[in-house]
């Protein structure tokens, strides 16, 4: 037992001590093991991984910016180049630019890059061969750069290449990281374009556009180099023209503008260089032509419009910019140019100008727009010519009524126009006569005449509808009166009436009329309670003569007490359609304050009343009223209008 516990725990001791020893181990050597990793994994992704994940990159500590890079290797012959896209970041230019790099620990041969004239902000092309060192796709390589150029900023003139290249050149270092990739050369083309090819020698700005394209793709920052020749005597000579700059870098459009521009008759090269290519065009600088523009018929208020009366070569100009002395137009011999005369110009109302024609270099046209060519090479008057309209406006009144002939439109000065108006005889609208305004115009009732037009003239024709409409509808209520009476002895005797009437009409007439009396009375009398009701009727031509005569003799005693109450509702309604020119005859008229008694004057009314008619009582010779335009069978009778007195009455109703 006891040698079997002392085995036991000499085992114990050693596996502690080889914890130990192994810890100490790892705390000693962990830090190598963690090297060991890094440099496994840098390996890896520099080595064994594509470009997609590590790409290549470059750049400089100061003096230039390396946008982008390829180390370039042949898949054939394993040769390798490497090429670089650099910007000039330096404030002024930088003339002759060179750049070699370290390769696997070894300088190479400086190669020259282009172009070799950079200004601020240019671009560079660089293309680094490698000589003796073979290259694998993906194989990875870095190392360092040098930039070499002498810098403008210390030259005596920072714009002229000849006096940057006294300046000592200065080197820029950088890095470069980057795999090996199928070679390919860098490929940029150079275009250049004019405006005119033919333009006047005034010193008339003509644009220069050159292009620069690398890979297909716009080329931005590429330092374009313009230089202008022209041929004397069959050998070059140093033009009489300018340029306005002699470098133009390109924008992100690829793009560099230029202009040129001169006074002498010649034919001017232009070219545009980069990176060793260039490109030419020829502009034809002619004689001038100066070109005077006339315009006929505008009036005064409209030469100081300021809005565009023409485009000349896509430019609009007012009236006194087109007509404006001297000229604003000096065109060159031979060349075209395009026109566009507003086809339309409004003044006041009612009155225009319509363009005619216009005569350039002697061939007219009547169209406003096209192009012309200047073959005479002298001065030019061009001539515009434009005619003046009035306005004839037609109208009828109203619209539905009928028509008018001509319709609105425009006329020369002077012309005699025919007018005319046709009623809408199925609507039954008849023709009235016309109204007017404008001097020389027609107002009256002939149905055809003739105007002529010196200013805008407006015509009118009125019409109207024969057809009558009318409709009416009435509801009254009626309390009269409660009274109490005693009468002693009356006695009455009467004899009325005899009438006659012939009514003929052409009409269609439907009426409804409803009368009721209601009478209630306690008394010892006589009485008599009668109803009507008339008439439904409709007629087309009816001619009716009524003679009637009426006589009532009764006496009576009475001596009583009456008290009467009445209450009367009547409700009518008449609707009269009709197509007459003729006026509807009387069809009745009944008294309607009853008897007034000697002295006192009646009020007649009724639908058949065609006015107010009001009778003076004549029983007493004494009290009756004179009056020399008596109707009826009384003296004093006399028609009147509704509110006035009639002759031989006082204001207060009683006969003089």
């Amino acid at each position: 037992m006891k040698m079997s516990s002392m085995k036991t725990g000499r085992d114990f001791g050693n596996y502690r001590a080889k914890a130990q020893s192994a810890l100490e181990y790892l705390i000693t050597y962990g830090w190598a093991i963690l090297i060991i990793a890094v440099v496994i994994s840098l390996l890896y992704l520099y080595v064994a991984v594509p470009k997609i994940i590590v790409p290549s990159t470059c750049s400089f500590v100061t003096g230039a910016v390396c946008q982008d890079m390829i180390f370039g290797t042949n898949t054939t012959t394993h040769s390798t180049a490497i090429g670089f896209f650099i910007t000039n970041s330096r404030k002024y230019p930088i003339y002759d630019p060179e750049i070699y790099a370290s390769v696997n620990g070894k300088n190479t041969t400086a190669a020259q890059c282009k172009p070799s004239f950079v200004l601020a902000g240019g671009s560079i092309i660089c293309v680094l061969k490698v000589p003796n060192v073979s290259s694998s796709l993906g194989q990875f390589f870095s190392g360092s750069i040098y930039l070499n150029a002498s810098y403008c900023g210390l030259a005596p003139n920072t714009s002229s290449p000849s006096s940057c290249s006294t300046v000592p050149k200065e080197t820029y270092k950088g890095i470069y990281s980057a795999h090996a990739e199928p070679l390919v050369s860098p490929s940029y083309t150079l275009s250049l374009s004019v405006v005119n090819s033919t333009n006047p020698a005034n010193n008339a700005k003509d644009e220069l556009v050159a292009r620069v394209d690398l890979l297909g793709y716009p080329q931005s920052g590429a330092t374009i180099n313009f230089t202008a020749t022209f041929t004397k005597n069959g050998t070059n000579a140093v033009p009489p023209y300018s340029l306005q700059s002699q470098f133009v870098t390109t924008g992100t459009n690829g793009q560099a503008i230029d202009y040129v521009w001169g006074t002498t008759v010649s034919n001017v090269t232009v070219k545009a260089d980069y990176a060793g290519l260039n490109a030419t065009k020829t502009i034809n600088f002619v004689a001038v032509v100066p070109v005077f523009f006339n315009i006929s018929n505008i009036p005064t208020s409209l030469q100081s419009n300021p809005s565009g009366i023409a485009t000349i070569d896509g430019v609009s100009y007012s009236y006194s910019q087109l007509t404006k002395k001297p000229t604003n137009f000096d065109w060159g011999c031979n060349t075209t140019h395009t026109y566009s005369f507003e086809p339309i110009i409004y003044n006041s109302s009612g009155t225009r100008f319509v363009f005619q024609s216009v005569t350039i270099d002697g061939f007219t046209s009547n169209s406003n727009s096209g192009s012309a060519t200047v073959s005479t090479c002298k001065s030019q008057n061009v001539t515009v010519s434009y005619a003046e309209q009035y306005e004839l406006y037609d109208a009828a009144s109203p619209s539905i009524g009928g028509s008018v002939s001509p319709a609105t439109s425009w006329y020369a000065p002077s012309s005699s126009v025919t007018i005319s108006e046709t009623p809408n005889t199925t609507g039954h609208y008849v023709f009235v006569d016309w109204t007017c305004n404008g001097t020389g115009c027609y107002s009256g009732t002939a149905t055809s005449t003739s105007v002529t037009l010196n200013n805008p003239i407006n015509e009118t024709a009125v019409f109207v509808s024969t057809t009558t409409s009318t409709s009416t509808t009435s509801t009254s209520t009626t309390t009269s009166t409660t009274s109490t009476s005693t009468t002693t002895s009356t006695t009455s005797t009467s004899t009325s009436t005899t009438s006659t009437s012939t009514t003929t009409s052409t009409s269609t007439t439907t009426s409804t009329s409803t009368t009721s009396t209601s009478t209630t009375s306690t008394s010892t009398t006589t009485s008599t309670t009668s109803t009507s009701t008339s008439t439904t009727s409709t007629s087309t031509t009816s001619t009716s003569t009524t003679t009637s005569t009426s006589t009532t003799t009764s006496t009576s005693t009475t001596t009583s007490t009456s008290t009467t109450t009445s209450t009367s509702t009547t409700t009518s309604t008449s609707t009269t359609t009709s197509t007459s020119t003729t006026t509807i005859l009387i069809e009745s008229c009944y008294e309607s304050t009853g008897y007034g008694g000697v002295g006192s004057w009646d009020y007649y009314t009724g639908t058949g009343c065609s006015s107010a008619q009001y009778y003076c009582n004549s029983y007493s010779e004494t009290y009756s009223c004179s009056s020399t335009n008596n109707i009826g069978g009384g003296n004093g009778c006399q028609n009147i209008s509704p509110g006035q007195v009639p002759k031989g009455v006082t204001s207060s109703g009683v006969c003089k």
